[in-house]
């Protein structure tokens, strides 16, 4: 019987330290010699590497991921600050072309990087005045870094390495759970199910049923009906942190509208059909996730660009997807597990927008102090005059060089959503046939095969659409 280290390991601490350990040794061993130290670049220079990288970007989506990979293959030739997140997508583009092996061995470089790597002098640069927060070393926000561990607990698990595919989803999880907010922690439903289906491979029941159990939750607390009930919950517990000086009568009007959402909340997910779910609870040797959608974006916004916000992508997907099995099986798609917009846009604020906020405040005040003293110049006169202008000036000069920008950075080769379809297939060779609906009217529809072998612990089958190309008139080719 097959050996199984992790069935003696109970503690997460001892198991946290042997997946680092994992992780780090293959990659250093593949390419010690490969190390690089950071290459310090001017913010012209930043800004060019993400001219290529939009360049990259916009390839990816038009379907050409080898010309992707070419680029972003030279944009990770010097280790920049910007490295971390050019092998994210780097990673991606490799498993869209079907290269198992170089997108896990890339992701596993990445995980290395946004767990290891620092560099001081760019942190400090960052949260002084005078550095923008985007010249420190990129470490993604929590959906980031949770897709990281997603991705490649997916590789891992389907290259046949359970343990540490399982230990990749529960660093994912913990990744999910770094949140202002409490209300959305730990809402990622696929690593749930994907944690689940790790421990019925190693027949532990209990905690199958246990993941199962939270998978299901997170499903129910995201689903669309439930959502607007969700968010009116988290603006009040936005007033709550942000009134810690509320009356006793304020803070039990909003004591009693918590209370009377709660009970909204548990009606509302009682009358979820659950039955939706029940192909995840079943047996299936195939996991099947269809790429909707583009990725959410990070935007900048106030006087100066101090705030960020994540905004989802405009969505131009069907809403419905059906999956024909070697002609004989039609399969409906499941949503709702993997919503990745979701996880992006709900995550609360962060440390570093404290920081701006203070460097906005002191950057408006020397730019209005400025101006007072410029204006006042004139009325004085003389020497007085000269040396209020020269101060004004001054003060003019130091706003003006007082940098806060939020660093809006981010991994744009993610979907909005991946939709899952679980399936039980005999080993060998099958063909899928895929349509797109925009409710009863087929949109699109294309063909894919996929090799299903008995030894891996589960087939992972990531399916990008094909791009429709279009003539000058609008007209498909």
């Amino acid at each position: 019987m097959t050996f199984r280290l992790y069935s003696i390991i109970k503690s997460w601490k001892v198991l946290s330290i042997i997946i680092a350990i994992c992780f780090t040794m293959p990659v250093v061993a593949a390419g010690a010699e490969n190390q690089k130290e950071l290459k310090k670049i001017s913010a012209k220079e930043l800004n060019q590497l993400e001219v290529r990288a939009t360049e990259a970007r916009k390839l990816f989506h038009a379907g050409q991921f080898e010309q992707a990979i070419d680029i972003y293959n030279l944009l990770i030739a010097d280790m920049t600050v910007n490295s971390p997140l050019y092998l994210c997508e780097l990673g991606t583009c490799y498993w869209a072309v079907g290269d198992i092996d170089k997108a896990k061995r890339i992701f596993m470089q990445t995980e290395v990087l946004l767990r290891g790597f620092y560099d001081a002098k760019s942190e400090k640069k960052a949260v002084s005045l005078w550095g923008a927060e985007s010249s420190k070393v990129y470490k993604g926000d929590p959906y980031e870094r949770s897709c990281l561990y997603l991705f490649l607990g997916l590789l891992l698990l389907d290259s046949g390495d359970v343990d540490n595919a399982l230990a990749c989803f529960k660093s994912a999880q913990l990744a999910d759970s770094d949140v202002v907010n409490q209300l959305y922690r730990s809402d990622f439903g696929l690593l749930q199910l994907l944690e689940a289906y790790c421990y019925s491979w190693r027949d532990q029941d209990d905690m199958h049923a246990r993941s199962i159990e939270l998978a299901l939750s997170s499903f129910q607390q995201t689903h669309p009906q439930v959502k607007p009930i969700m968010g009116r919950k988290q603006e009040l517990l936005k007033q709550v942190q942000n009134n810690k000086k509320a009356s006793e009568k304020e803070k039990k009007d909003v004591a009693d509208k918590l209370k009377n959402i709660d009970k909204e909340l548990a009606e509302s997910i009682s009358t979820l059909k659950m039955s939706y779910c029940k192909p995840i609870q079943e047996n299936f040797n195939t996991l099947l996730l269809l790429w909707t959608g583009k990725s959410p974006v990070k935007q900048r916004y106030g006087q100066y660009g101090e705030n960020r916000a994540i905004v989802k992508a405009p969505n131009t997907e069907a809403n419905h997807y059906e999956f024909l099995i070697d002609d004989l099986v039609w399969m409906d798609e499941i949503k709702g597990f993997a919503d990745i917009a979701h996880q992006a846009t709900t995550r609360g604020g962060r440390q570093m927008d404290n920081v701006l906020a203070s460097q906005a405040a002191f950057k408006g005040f020397s730019d209005s102090f400025g101006d007072s003293l410029i204006d006042s110049a004139d009325d004085v006169g003389g020497y007085g005059g000269l040396a209020i202008l020269a101060v004004g000036l001054i003060a003019k000069g130091i706003a003006a060089a007082t940098k806060v920008e939020a660093d809006i950075r981010c991994w744009r080769l993610l979907p909005e959503e991946l939709i899952l379809v679980p399936l039980n297939l005999k080993t060998g060779s099958h063909k899928i046939k895929i349509a797109h609906y925009d409710l009863i009217l087929k949109k699109r529809a294309y063909e894919i095969e996929a090799n299903i072998s008995e030894e891996k612990p589960l087939n992972v089958i990531l399916v990008i659409p094909p791009v429709v190309v279009k003539n000058k008139k609008g007209q498909k080719i």
